[in-house]
């Protein structure tokens, strides 16, 4: 269960006097009503704090799957990198079919007549990646607030909460106006070096990899939506308290139908096995103590 007092530790001043105005306008709301309002409000690098700190989960933005970008090429990216290079992320576990699945081709194409090795522009890569990026940037959505409320105040030691706090009391024409200001060298560098980031594994990732799968298609992969960089195999504390207390939910989530049975005919048979020991020497007991002889017809 998350605490009230954790999510106003990590809420913003703007957020809190949301929060401030939602109270008075809810007088008679519960702590309950109170923490899910604070859930809605709460922007992604929170939730992500959140995800990371209290609960020891992976974030969803770090999440993998298939990413159509705006060329029509499908490429595997967390929702995050594929939201920076302009592309649209069709959801964790998806996959573009190249590593799994032998993806559809148009008509007769072959694959290598499909793939072009030229398809690759680093020039345009890099200016569809800045222009992603900078619209997250100015529209609230950015992952990288961090490093340039570092660059602007030159204080190495600032935290996480700090920045975003910051960042959530700017408007969108502020957020704007500090891209625009090209003179400032810290802060070309530290949009310089997101960019290399960001950028530095596509090169070997276009150049090596062929993902052929066709433009607009996407594969629903049960070996993708196994990928173990998907989620935290150790759900939160209150995930399995909460399927403790609620077992039809937890069976929602049982084993397949032919796995359950062959379970069941173990159990059975172990069950039977059992009852067989415990029963004979039941009997062995009774007899010894009432001194029962038993004669059987063959006996005789």
């Amino acid at each position: 269960m998350i605490e009230l007092s954790t999510l106003l530790d990590l809420i913003s001043d703007r957020q809190l006097q949301e929060y401030v105005a939602w109270l008075e306008a809810h007088p008679d709301s519960n702590e309950e009503e109170s923490i899910a309002y604070l859930m809605d409000i709460l922007n992604n690098s929170q939730v992500d704090i959140l995800l990371e700190k209290d609960f020891k989960a992976t974030p969803y933005s770090n999440w993998f799957g298939a990413c159509l970008l705006p060329d029509g090429r499908c490429m595997e990216t967390t929702m995050g990198d594929c939201r920076v290079l302009g592309g649209r992320f069709q959801g964790p576990g998806t996959s573009c079919g190249g590593h799994y699945t032998k993806p559809l081709m148009y008509q007769s194409e072959d694959e290598d007549d499909w793939y072009d090795d030229s398809y690759y522009d680093p020039q345009m890569a890099t200016e569809q990646a800045y222009e992603g990026w900078s619209e997250d940037w100015v529209s609230g959505f950015s992952d990288d607030v961090l490093n340039i409320y570092i660059a602007l105040t030159g204080d190495e030691d600032s935290t996480q909460q700090d920045a975003d706090q910051w960042y959530d009391s700017l408007t969108e024409e502020e957020r704007e106006n500090i891209l625009s200001d090209t003179d400032n060298s810290r802060l070309n560098n530290a949009i310089d070096d997101i960019m290399d980031n960001l950028l530095s594994s596509w090169d070997d990732q276009f150049l090596a990899e062929r993902f052929t799968a066709p433009v607009g298609k996407v594969f629903h992969d049960p070996a993708a939506a196994r990928d173990p960089r998907l989620k935290n195999d150790n759900p939160p504390s209150s995930v399995t308290q909460y399927l403790q207390k609620h077992p039809e939910v937890a069976n929602l989530y049982d084993d397949d139908d032919a796995s359950v049975m062959l379970k069941g005919i173990i159990i059975g048979c172990l069950i039977g096995a059992l009852g067989t020991i415990f029963g004979n020497l039941a009997s062995e007991m009774i007899m010894d103590k009432f001194k029962i002889n038993p004669q059987f017809k063959w006996d005789q």
